[in-house]
């Protein structure tokens, strides 16, 4: 039986041509077919304009207010989820158009489909590919020549993830109201569920582009964006918290994998 094909889908702003340019180039010579998302231009409307934004939650979260472009950037990720689960694949892949990618690509992902398949196989709702940093994790288990890590504290990337459909119906569901940049979002939701994994090494990495949320004509600067004055201390407290459920998530682990040897 020939396995379906995995969906690719490429979120990419309209004036970044270039970017287009560069990813395609990559999908194409790795033989993927991949559909491009228009993403969300956050330079075209504010925050307040998106009835899925909460500025009051967020400056609660984050002690700030998210500017335009990271609203569009997490509304983008959002289509690409939809899409995703109209095409009624088990699993597809999301990646930003500044991703470089590895040649080993296409068979890990085909790998990782067909771990998800399997009865045996550890749950999770989302694969972070692009990874440059890995903190808190358990490994699980080869994938090619690297290694599935559970990420107890996931990584604040979205170059490169891979849903799976439970993942991407979780996250549309409780991804609303905005309240944070999409990375920080996706590293408090899987750090509490533990339900995120990683490869190591990752097979996905950012491009040296300059960032198009931060170079956005309505990017705000610190009395803009409404930093709280406890913004510090917001910040410090939540990544606290989440280091918290991470080693607790990696001792229960160790536990487990104990008391089963």
């Amino acid at each position: 039986m020939v396995p379906t094909p995995i969906p690719v889908f490429v979120i990419n702003l309209d004036r970044s041509t270039d970017r287009l340019a560069h990813i395609t180039a990559q999908l194409d010579g790795l033989g993927m077919k991949f559909r491009r998302i228009p993403a969300v231009d956050g330079r075209l409307h504010p925050p307040s304009a998106d009835p899925d934004y909460d500025a009051r939650r967020t400056r609660r979260f984050s002690g700030r207010e998210l500017n335009s472009g990271e609203v569009g950037c997490f509304q983008s990720h959002r289509i690409a989820a939809r899409l995703f689960l109209e095409t009624g694949s088990p699993v597809g892949m999301v990646l930003e158009d500044d991703a470089v990618l590895a040649p080993e690509l296409p068979a890990l992902v085909a790998e990782l489909a067909g771990l998800a398949a399997s009865p045996e196989a550890p749950r999770w709702h989302l694969v972070n590919l692009g990874a440059n940093v890995l903190k808190i994790s358990t490994p699980l288990c080869p994938i090619g020549a690297r290694i599935l890590h559970r990420a107890h504290h996931f990584p604040v990337t979205t170059t490169g993830l891979l849903w799976s459909r439970a993942g991407a119906e979780a996250f549309l569901k409780e991804g609303v109201p905005i309240h944070a940049t999409v990375d920080n979002w996706l590293r408090h939701w899987l750090t509490r569920s533990n339900l995120g994994l990683v490869i190591v090494p990752s097979p996905v990495r950012s491009a040296e582009y300059r960032s198009e949320i931060d170079t956005s004509a309505t990017f705000h600067d610190r009395k803009m964006t409404g930093r709280t004055w406890n913004y510090g201390w917001r910040r410090l407290r939540r990544m606290i918290v989440q280091k918290a459920y991470a080693r607790t998530h990696r001792a229960r682990a160790i536990l487990t994998a104990r008391l089963r040897g």
